[in-house]
């Protein structure tokens, strides 16, 4: 499964998922994924159930896993045990037993953490492939192949072929924008002065919503991480002011420790 062997999948792309926030056919993905791990679909379930159950907000069920892990910890060490709600526990569990916690929870079990940290954080596991595989003309075609290549790691193949096609080809969609600077940030040494030129350059009206807030996120990130601070700083502020954004919360982490 492509996603299983790029990375592992992170608790945040779960909450995006259950929102509706992923591109179409990262969704896609996702969803056969989750046909084939019944660990992660304990996960989906989880976050699907505490939201119904408890008429939470996604910042909630990130302050209720932090505070687990937290009594998870000092319980160890004291040597009591408490009972939880079982259901909860599947969530804390489940996302504790797969290592998805680790950036989710970062800023919380580490107060002292500095805006560079959760910066760094938030980009260390790859973007998922957006291409969908089920495509079958030329232009498609080549779509799948650049996917492979993300998917692999191949980012150096991907920047060669887009970067020539950036001027010249009129059918470059938003999300082969999305793939080029996400490649760029993923490469081993990233440049991240070109993928914040190119998210830059992303057509914003060719982009769905949920690849728009994507795009926002991940400008804000290369900004920061090039040195452009205060574009930066002005672009987490424009997240942190939008009430619907999935990153609302993470960029107010940022803002309050920069």
């Amino acid at each position: 499964m492509a996603l299983q062997d790029q990375s592992t999948i992170s608790f945040e792309l779960l909450l995006d998922y259950v929102e509706g926030l992923l591109h179409p056919a990262t969704e896609e993905k996702v969803k056969q994924f989750l046909e084939e791990d019944e660990d992660y679909r304990t996960v989906v379930e989880g976050i699907q159930y505490y939201y119904q159950s408890q008429g939470a907000s996604r910042s909630e069920l990130e302050a209720y896993l932090a505070d687990f892990q937290r009594r998870l910890v000092r319980e160890q060490v004291s040597g009591k045990t408490r009972r939880l709600n079982p259901r909860l526990l599947s969530i804390a569990a489940a996302v504790i037993g797969l290592v998805l916690s680790v950036f989710l929870l970062h800023d919380e079990i580490f107060p002292t953490a500095t805006a560079e940290q959760l910066v760094t954080g938030a980009l260390e596991i790859p973007y998922p492939n957006i291409y969908a595989t089920n495509r079958s003309d030329q232009d498609n075609s080549l779509r799948t192949q650049l996917g492979r290549w993300y998917t692999s790691g191949d980012y150096g193949q991907i920047i060669d072929l887009l970067e020539g096609d950036l001027k010249n080809n009129p059918n470059l969609e938003a999300s082969d924008y999305f793939l080029l600077a996400q490649s760029h940030l993923n490469q081993q040494k990233p440049d991240y002065a070109r993928a914040a030129q190119i998210f830059q350059q992303i057509p914003a009206e060719q982009a769905p919503a949920s690849l728009k807030q994507q795009t926002e996120w991940y400008l804000a990130l290369s900004l920061y991480q090039s040195g452009a601070r205060n574009q930066a700083r002005d672009q987490f502020k424009a997240i942190a002011e939008q009430t619907a954004h999935y990153r609302q919360s993470k960029a107010q982490s940022i803002l309050e420790k920069w």
